[in-house]
């Protein structure tokens, strides 16, 4: 038999598809009071947005009368025809995301009009309205959402841990303030500020309070204008580029968006200005004429579509690139003409001090063969020389009377045996070194107190990202507290650390970040923090390294279960047959 279904029936399986999780809750919402004009936004969430989400704007608030019509299907103001879908201007437009949250919590809506003398509220439970009453309030509208998925359990299992959904909040937020300058943001976390924004219509103060005054100072003025589209926002410099798209934010107009092809006009803007790998910081504002774009094609609206994207790949290009003439054309010369060189990364020689070498019969180096936990290499680079498929250790066997004859553009190390010549990469090599010694070490790694902590400035995602790998720096000698805005103060160090600490704190934030950390099982997750680890503590390319250095090296190596690559995938040497010397020289 057909039926029509109930409303309360509807409502749950729209929900299924508007609301996936808090985030989702907290966008719609928030969209909600920057549709209103809201100028100051606070959000309050407990854990994670399961328990509590509170949404408190100044905006111009809802009628009475107007109450119960706000959380029926399809109730909006935004929109009143079809021909309207083909001209949307507010980030809501569905009337679908009220009723759709109201049917799976316990909903209570206050709202006051600017120049109303009262405010007025409405409760709703699992998509049971309640009557409206008057009620104190100042201007504006305060949704209070309790208990998330109360009636449906089975969509509740599927939620992270509280970190991760309030990461996800605090990032969907983030996105937001950046996309809004001009308005005050605020987010509190299980009672806590995480961030602020004083709407003053700075992006660029936006930026210093959501990540740091150093990104803030070293980005770049962006300002297009074709008549058809224009564009503004901040592009960072060069030097400022992170391993990953964490810090990209795009906007149409106010709302934060996603797309592969300006991902891509992006990168082609960089194209001679950042080796490979390496993504520049933006948060660019798009500006369209609403029939030029179509916002309707997902249901969370952050994916677009755009009418003329080819035109709009150019200008982006165009635009960046008339940025980035910011640090003289001769400079960007320079550096394109260099991007054209082999990459030789660019670290500070520096002098090391390593202990004398002791031989296999005066001293092993290893008591007994550390245990190496399993790990997932990297797929290997497609460049000739690292796609060379070298033998493993226990099918070759490790080269006899392997001794090192140089080094070679402070990168490799040069040695020959009985059977070759061998070119060792000594920073992938060190890398493997210190990579099982820290498997090996079942104790807490040996830390160094700061002579006066030091306070780093990491972002606010960044810094909650670390108490994912908190249990695992700790391990290995890190000791910080969280400073609050994204800031954390550092007090003590692992001993033998190469690189700057804020740095290397920064890279263990963008590993627990990304997609492939978060879906990692958790002796993989370990692998990769102590691989990160390894790669700052090793010695680095660019360094000259004395002959007993290198000796020392190459012994240590030996004594390594996975010899012949770094912990990354990346091969730690390349072996070059005297056969095939000898063929070369036609002898």
């Amino acid at each position: 038999m057909i039926r029509v279904l109930p409303d309360e029936v509807v409502n749950r399986i729209a929900a299924g598809e508007v609301v996936e999780r808090p985030l989702s809750v907290v966008k719609e919402l928030v969209e909600n009071s920057l549709d209103a004009g809201a100028t100051r936004i606070i959000v309050e969430i407990s854990r994670g947005g399961k328990e509590l989400i509170k949404v408190v704007d100044n905006g111009s608030g809802i009628p009475p009368e107007e109450l119960p019509t706000a959380f029926s299907r399809h109730g909006t103001s935004k929109i009143t025809a079809s021909t309207d879908l083909d001209t949307i201007a507010t980030l809501g437009f569905r009337g679908e995301a009220l009723p759709s949250i109201a049917s799976i919590s316990r909903l209570t809506l206050t709202s006051r009009e600017q120049g109303a003398p009262e405010a007025h509220s409405i409760k709703i439970e699992g998509g049971k309205m309640g009557p409206v009453e008057p009620t104190g309030a100042p201007p504006g509208t305060t949704i209070v959402v309790a208990e998330l998925f109360f009636n449906t359990p089975a969509r509740a299992k599927f939620l992270k841990t509280d970190a991760t959904e309030s990461l996800r909040v605090t990032q969907t937020l983030m996105a937001l303030a950046l996309a809004n300058p001009a308005v005050s943001f605020s987010l509190h976390v299980d009672g806590r500020e995480t961030f602020s924004t004083t709407g003053t219509g700075s992006l660029q103060e936006v930026v210093a309070r959501l990540f740091n005054a150093r990104l803030a100072k070293n980005c770049l003025s962006l300002a297009w204008d074709e008549g058809w589209v224009k564009l503004s926002g901040l592009i960072g410099n060069p030097e400022t580029a992170r391993g990953s798209r964490q810090q990209q934010f795009w906007a149409l107009g106010k709302r934060p968006i996603t797309s592969q092809m300006l991902s891509s006009a992006l990168d082609r803007a960089y194209d001679t200005l950042l080796p490979r790998g390496q993504h520049p910081f933006c948060a660019i504002t798009i500006q369209l004429e609403p029939r030029l774009v179509d916002v309707n094609v997902h249901p969370a609206k952050r994916e677009v579509r755009f009418r003329q994207e080819q035109e709009l790949y150019r200008a982006i290009v165009h635009a960046i690139r008339g940025a980035l003439e910011q640090i003289t054309p001769k400079k960007i010369e320079v550096e394109e003409k260099l991007s054209k060189l082999p990459p030789e990364p660019s670290y500070r020689p520096r002098e090391l001090n390593f202990p004398t070498i002791t031989t296999r019969e005066e001293q092993p180096l290893y008591k007994t063969r550390p245990q190496i936990i399993p790990h997932e290499p990297v797929p290997q680079a497609a460049s000739r020389e690292e796609s060379v498929q070298l033998p493993k250790k226990e099918e070759e066997g490790w080269p006899q009377s392997l001794h090192v004859i140089g080094q070679a553009k402070k990168l490799y190390i040069i040695a020959a045996s009985e059977d070759g010549l061998y070119l060792v990469d000594q920073h992938a090599a060190h890398e493997r070194i210190r990579y099982e010694e820290l498997q090996a070490q079942q104790q807490k790694h040996p830390s160094q107190l700061l002579l006066s902590p030091e306070r780093i400035e990491l972002g606010v995602a960044e810094s909650k990202a670390l108490t994912r790998v908190e249990k695992e720096l700790g391990q290995m000698g890190f000791d910080w507290e969280d400073f609050g805005g994204g800031s954390i103060l550092l007090r003590a160090v692992p001993v033998g650390l190469v690189s700057n600490p804020g740095e290397v704190l920064l890279d263990f934030a963008t590993l627990a970040l990304s997609s492939e950390f978060r879906g990692a099982t958790p002796w993989q997750q370990k692998a990769k923090v102590l691989a990160t680890m390894a790669c700052h503590s090793a010695v680095r390319a660019g360094e000259v390294l004395p002959t007993k250095a290198m000796e020392q090296i190459i012994e240590q190596l030996g004594q390594c279960q996975v010899p012949r690559s770094c912990p990354h995938g990346r091969p730690t040497m390349l072996k070059l047959a005297w056969l095939e010397v000898n063929r070369h020289f036609q002898r």
